[in-house]
């Protein structure tokens, strides 16, 4: 029997409803985290976008490079462990019905 929907789309409009809501979420926080520059602890205001990318990018100051990959993991990672927790469960639902 050939599937006509594959990956998330195979999934019952429920679960295809929670999958896409936790993605959302996860994106929002991902792109929002914000943190404080390595040597101006008083301007917190730099987004994944295009403010960390520029200096993982850029930058070869390895303290610089430690204190942005730490700051940012430990900001947005604490808030989407959850949404992350959850989308495992939508994922395996997923592997189960394709």
């Amino acid at each position: 029997m050939l599937q006509s929907e594959v990956g998330p789309n195979a999934l019952p409009l429920e679960s295809l409803d929670r999958y896409n809501r936790l993605i959302n979420e996860m994106l929002y926080i991902y792109n929002g985290a914000t943190i404080c520059a390595y040597q101006q602890p008083f301007l917190c205001n730099l987004r994944y976008i295009p403010d960390l990318k520029e200096i993982m990018s850029k930058s070869r100051d390895w303290d610089e490079l430690q204190h942005t990959w730490v700051e940012y993991h430990r900001k947005a990672g604490r808030e989407m462990r959850d949404g992350y927790e959850q989308l495992v469960d939508v994922m395996n639902e997923v592997a189960h019905v394709n």
